[in-house]
């Protein structure tokens, strides 16, 4: 699966951590021996983007895996600490829909959810379809979740669906509701939603309200299962429009 430029970006900083002499050899390794000298952050960002311009996917994605994969092994020890840029880094993988097992990034997700293609996708969607609320909660959600922040990902995300349904009714039938669940019953109650389509999104809706829009404590799994299926279902949603 293709690996987004968030997540290149984020493994951009975590190259430029390292010492020069552990950015040579990764140079070495990738056969880029055409990188140019400059700063440890200049030569991570000249060595990430040579691999965008020499290889498209999956060549590409196979060769950033394989420079994630070493950092993450050597800094295995501060994968819990969440704060640190390896974890981030992990987190950020696994936005892209990949989960580290036993040191290597494999794909965690069926191969449609490809996030490097549907987040810029969706945000350009929601952006020119009237949904830039909806849009903003979306990319605030994304960022938390890389940045550990899981709370508040979950927020974001109850935010983003909540905005969506609301729209989403306004346009479909011109009237507006406050609350998401009464557009979600309207939107039924006017056949553009079947009644399992009512059913599937009512539940999901009911289902995130808690761990982080209200009180309550969320963690990685819970976060990032929300985040995709939100993603999911924006994506249905607006198709059918």
């Amino acid at each position: 699966m293709p690996i987004s430029r968030a997540t290149s970006a984020i493994l951009v900083r975590v190259i430029a951590a390292q010492q020069h002499n552990d950015i040579s050899t990764l140079i070495n390794e990738l056969g880029l021996e055409g990188v140019p000298w400059g700063s440890r952050l200049e030569r991570a960002n000249s060595l990430v983007r040579a691999l965008d311009n020499l290889y498209t996917e999956p060549e590409r994605s196979q060769r950033l895996l394989f420079l994630a994969e070493r950092q993450l092994r050597t800094h295995a020890h501060l994968l819990d600490q969440a704060d640190s840029i390896y974890s981030e880094l992990k987190r950020a993988f696994e936005v892209d829909g990949y989960a580290l097992v036993d040191g290597a990034l494999i794909p965690a997700t069926p191969a449609p959810f490809q996030v490097e293609e549907q987040v810029p996708i969706l945000e350009q969607n929601l952006e020119t379809r009237g949904f830039a609320v909806a849009r903003d909660h979306y990319r605030q959600a994304r960022e938390n979740f890389t940045d550990g922040n899981y709370a508040a990902a979950n927020g974001q995300t109850r935010s983003f669906l909540e905005s969506l349904f609301i729209e989403l009714c306004a346009q479909r039938t011109a009237k507006r509701f406050e609350d998401a669940s009464a557009a979600l019953q309207h939107l039924k109650n006017t056949g553009w939603f079947g009644m399992s389509e009512w059913q599937h999104y009512r539940s999901f809706w009911a289902d995130i309200q808690d761990n982080g829009p209200h009180q309550g404590l969320s963690d990685n799994d819970e976060a990032l299962l929300r985040l995709h299926y939100a993603t999911a279902v924006a994506r249905y949603v607006l198709a059918k429009l």
